[in-house]
């Protein structure tokens, strides 16, 4: 995961209009929307006109309303966001004595999880985490936090090397996958937060999802045993993985592995230096230990899927998998996360090795973003689906696969996101982000304006399964 924003923490609209800044350690600002002119996608006329008589509003100049299928969200963190749905809150609070007053009030005898901390507006000093009671305050981009030494005396039996090194910047980007579960694992994950978390899915298009990183046996036990269990595959860390009860095992579809880090922290691995920096980014393992993890993955025959933001990232696994075939390893399925600056001998080395590129929309803003960090020339490389799709034959739906990684969820920051990207190479017709963002056989029931002149995107109604059954 190259950056985590919590669902329903931000407007829809807001993110749409001005883009919220979504990094690692910068601070939320807002910018103008950054999209290029573009002309009406020829994906439009793909897509199921309403029929005449449908009760909606007559498009106005520059809309066009079409019907689409509900969303497969192919990469999010289910578990994580729903836990964090049960813990303290300060992604509106701007204001130390504001969070302070919070803090205050807790529970002395109970560990509390804080999160949507931003960092840049205030920080607490040391004699400040000292009259705390036990608390984790954790940036928002979830890639930082501070703890209480009332925190850490109570967390320190069970998780002595996070209480130990959680302070050490390299140690904890390179422990992520061991990070997240375990703040996942501080609020208690309940049936009624997990309903309530579907339920706004469902309000914002997205039908079906796949949770990339399980936090905990508890939450793959209860989310899998509610209504919602058909509509999420989960995917686990090795670790996490290998403690789970065979029963719990069992319905786990693959392995996630982390292979470098994000962009906001520009520990993304680059083949180029970031601007200005002499550094290359982070890869989390060293070559023997990533080919030793997809080793043992391959051997249980199980499916992996392996996050690469960056190029040099993507270098490495292919080396990996390169070895592997030499053993004559391989897996049932095996996919490539993010790729956002896979260059095309990259993508052609990987569609003949059968790799599935899993990528989001939504990042193609990182192109505005991250303009002044990225290395030279890297902006316009970043989510590169005209060349993937025109160039190397990638297919949306078959091998090319898209989602939010819940920045934000939903149809319309992420629809818009494709149609009006900040560069053309970046643009997905509307046809290939209906075949890469939702199963065959999901329903047509998402009504959405889609204005070429403002390049916005409305979700106007989302339709019962009987009034999408009379659009067929």
């Amino acid at each position: 995961m190259s950056k985590a924003v919590f669902p329903g923490k931000l407007p829809t609209k807001s993110f749409n209009s001005l883009t919220c800044l979504f990094g690692t350690l910068l601070s939320c600002l807002l910018l103008l929307s950054a999209g290029t002119l573009m002309f009406p996608s020829p994906g439009l006329a793909w897509a199921k006109q309403l029929p005449p008589d449908e009760e909606t509003t007559p498009s106005v100049s520059g809309v066009e309303t079409v019907t689409i299928p509900g969303l497969s969200d192919f990469h999010t963190h289910t578990s994580l966001y729903i836990a964090l749905m049960e813990s303290t809150s300060f992604w509106e609070v701007s204001e130390k004595e504001a969070a302070m007053e919070i803090i205050a009030k807790l529970p002395a005898d109970d560990l509390t999880l804080i999160q949507g901390w931003n960092e840049s507006l205030f920080s607490f000093t040391e004699e400040e985490l000292a009259s705390m009671p036990p608390v984790i305050i954790v940036h928002y981009s979830l890639h930082s936090m501070v703890m209480s030494p009332a925190a850490e005396d109570m967390l320190r039996p069970d998780y002595p090397d996070i209480v130990a090194r959680y302070g050490d910047f390299a140690w904890y980007q390179r422990h992520i996958s061991d990070i997240l579960p375990f703040l996942g694992r501080i609020p208690k994950i309940t049936p009624e937060a997990t309903a309530a978390h579907f339920e706004e899915l469902a309000a914002k298009g997205v039908m079906h999802v796949q949770d990339m990183l399980l936090v905990s046996e508890d939450a793959l036990r209860i989310i899998s045993a509610s209504p919602m269990a058909d509509r999420i595959k989960f995917w686990a860390g090795p670790d996490m993985y290998a403690r789970l009860s065979p029963g719990m095992r069992a319905k786990v579809w693959g392995i996630k592995l982390f292979t470098d880090g994000g962009l906001g922290t520009n520990t993304a691995a680059m083949h180029q230096p970031y601007a200005g920096e002499e550094n290359k980014g982070l890869l989390v393992y060293e070559d023997d230990a990533l080919l030793g993890l997809m080793r043992d993955t391959a051997r249980q025959e199980l499916p992996i899927a392996l996050h690469a933001v960056g190029d040099r990232a993507v270098t490495q696994i292919l080396d990996a998998l390169g070895a592997l075939s030499a053993e004559g390893l391989g897996f049932p399925e095996i996919r490539v996360e993010h790729a956002q600056f896979i260059s095309e001998q990259q993508a052609r080395q990987l569609k003949e090795a059968g790799v599935v590129l899993s990528m989001q929309p939504n990042f193609s803003l990182d192109s505005t973003i991250y303009a002044e960090t990225l290395p030279l020339g890297y902006a316009e490389r970043n989510n590169p689906f005209r060349m993937l799709i025109d160039q190397v034959g990638y297919v949306p739906g078959k091998d090319l696969f898209l989602s939010s990684d819940g920045m934000p969820h939903g149809v319309e920051p992420a629809l818009e996101s494709s149609l009006f990207p900040p560069h053309s190479g970046q643009r997905l017709a509307l046809e290939e982000f209906i075949k890469g963002y939702t199963r065959p056989d999901e329903p047509t029931r998402l009504v959405v304006d889609i204005d070429t002149e403002q390049q916005e995107v409305f979700l106007k109604e989302i339709l019962s399964e009987a009034n999408a059954d009379n659009l067929d």
